[in-house]
């Protein structure tokens, strides 16, 4: 059947009684979505992640794309394949690019950082048995360590909470973003064409994932340890002092007559009940310097325990910035030799003040 706007001719396909719409006379629009709605089938949804240390380059993304094609060029017919990669950066913009090709072209002369890399690839493939045309979907998001808060816009107060953002931003946000995040989503009509997929992304990602270095471990394991210990041999030394001070104080104060012992003080303290209440001034100030000392122990120590950071390296502004980061990263041993020459000075301190102590028990 012809008319004035062209013809249209229907097909069946296959065993499944699928209908290819075709119309030259239809605009290119209609006819594409006219072709999607040929593919469409219910899918089903594979969906996982791995965290860990990682570099990724361009190279590396480019991989996942060529993994992915080449292995459905070896087991059916691609008959469309549609790619597009979008980078999100740390100044809340992003770049798309409509192919894998002009994204290896990428180039970028300012501050923004890469913060997070979608890869969607969407797959018309004709498996062999069949001649109808199914639609796959991957969708591979690349997340560094590194987040700054102005990759998303973010308004909050009392009445109202607002973020604007893309899907895969929102996500990174979290307690554990110490380590870099590769998450992938593979929309499939067939099972075993989506675990196979699976296996090759979660293949290539085990190959840029990077072990955690010796220093890392080492770090990790000490860093509860030397927190309590330092806290201890410091703070107690620390509060020893302004108990010391605060006793010198008031032996000045309560009025003690020339020569007077520091045996009969303490005595008519204990008698008239002031000792007791000296004594709960000296635990609470002993309390309260243990608690800040814990603090600023902590605060010393709070990057100690953190993994290398993971890049996303699209430029060589971002290489340069790399090495940046992984020197400040690796001055973290500064921070402890500072913690244990800490515990020195007090292990030293309490040694003298235990020759004090005995010197004076020895003179009575």
């Amino acid at each position: 059947m012809s008319n004035n706007e062209g013809e249209t001719n229907e097909a069946a396909s296959g065993n499944n009684g699928a209908i290819e719409v075709t119309s030259p006379g239809l605009p290119a629009k209609l006819q594409q979505r006219s072709k999607r709605q040929s593919e469409l089938k219910p899918t089903k949804v594979i969906a996982g992640g791995v965290r860990g240390v990682f570099d990724a380059r361009i190279l590396d993304i480019e991989n996942f794309h060529h993994l992915i094609c080449q292995r459905v060029r070896d087991q059916a017919d691609c008959e469309s394949e549609d790619t597009e990669v979008a980078v999100y950066l740390s100044n809340g913009t992003s770049r798309r690019f409509p192919s894998i090709d002009e994204f290896k072209g990428y180039v970028e002369t300012g501050d923004p950082v890469p913060t997070v890399v979608n890869l969607e690839i969407s797959l018309g493939i004709k498996f062999h048995g069949t001649n109808r045309i199914e639609r796959q979907n991957v969708d591979i998001a690349i997340r560094a360590s590194d987040i700054s808060a102005d990759t998303i816009e973010h308004q909050n107060s009392q009445e109202s909470l607002r973020f604007a953002t893309d899907k895969m931003q929102i996500a990174i946000l979290s307690s554990e973003s110490d380590l870099g995040i590769f998450s992938y989503t593979i929309d499939h009509t067939r099972i075993s064409w989506g675990l196979d997929v699976e296996n090759l992304i979660r293949s290539h990602i085990a190959k840029l994932i990077q072990p955690l270095s010796w220093s890392d471990k080492v770090l990790r394991f000490i860093k509860d340890p030397l927190h309590l210990v330092t806290t201890i041999l410091v703070g107690l030394v620390v509060a020893n002092q302004f108990v010391d001070l605060l006793f010198r104080f008031l032996f000045e104060t309560e009025g003690a007559p020339e020569g007077t012992s520091i045996v009969d003080v303490a005595s008519n303290w204990l008698v008239n009940g002031h000792m007791a209440k000296y004594i709960v001034v000296s635990l609470i100030v002993s309390v309260v310097i243990m608690t800040l000392t814990s603090s600023l122990v902590r605060n010393l120590l709070k990057n100690l325990s953190k993994p290398r950071p993971s890049f996303i390296l699209l430029s060589e502004f971002d290489e340069k910035r790399r090495g940046t980061r992984l020197s400040n990263h690796e001055k973290r041993w500064t921070r402890v030799g500072v913690t244990l020459a800490l515990n020195l000075v007090a292990v030293l301190a309490t040694i003298m003040l235990e020759d004090r102590i005995l010197t004076y028990w020895n003179s009575i």
